[in-house]
């Protein structure tokens, strides 16, 4: 029977490996001369000042650790910590954070699984639906994971965007 598993799981992977699918597994460091600020998107959010201000200054690092079903981010940074774990199978999924509340976030691949997109639906501060869309791809050749982050908020004309650039140490 363990024989059976492991074989099973070989071939899990090894298709994941045949269809492309972009591995971001590794440690990454925020660029932050190479990212935009996160200060306007934050504001909208309510952030405060000193929280945002410690946003774009502090030094963040990630690991990313990926299977075929989920991506776990650990990022920490000077007195900050924190881990995600994001199903990457397209379903809904209800969650819950200090800064927006509840939320429902799915997961998925685009072109042709080189780009992962999380799309968050909550409600701001103010009671407005809010959507925030995060894609993850790599460039450089791996060496660079591009994240870009789009807010669009009920009855705003125009989107909040803040793209982070990591890269590998």
């Amino acid at each position: 029977m363990r024989l059976l598993l492991a074989a099973a799981s070989l071939v899990l992977l090894s298709a994941a490996s045949a269809l492309g699918w972009t591995d971001f597994s590794g440690n990454w460091v925020l660029d932050r001369h190479a990212s935009s600020s996160s200060d306007p998107m934050l504001k909208r959010l309510g952030v405060s000042w000193i929280e945002r201000k410690l946003a774009d200054a502090i030094e963040l690092e990630s690991t990313y650790t990926q299977t075929p079903s989920l991506l776990t981010i650990h990022t920490r940074g000077p007195a900050f910590g924190r881990t995600e774990v994001i199903r990457i199978d397209g379903q809904p999924e209800t969650k819950e954070e200090k800064l927006t509340g509840p939320y429902t976030i799915r997961t998925e691949w685009i072109d042709r699984e080189t780009k992962l997109v999380s799309t968050i639906s909550f409600y701001t501060k103010d009671g407005r639906d809010a959507e925030l869309s995060v894609v993850r791809e790599l460039a450089d050749g791996g060496k660079t994971l591009l994240l870009t982050q789009t807010l669009k908020v009920s009855g705003e004309s125009e989107p909040w965007i803040t793209r982070r650039v990591w890269r590998k140490p």
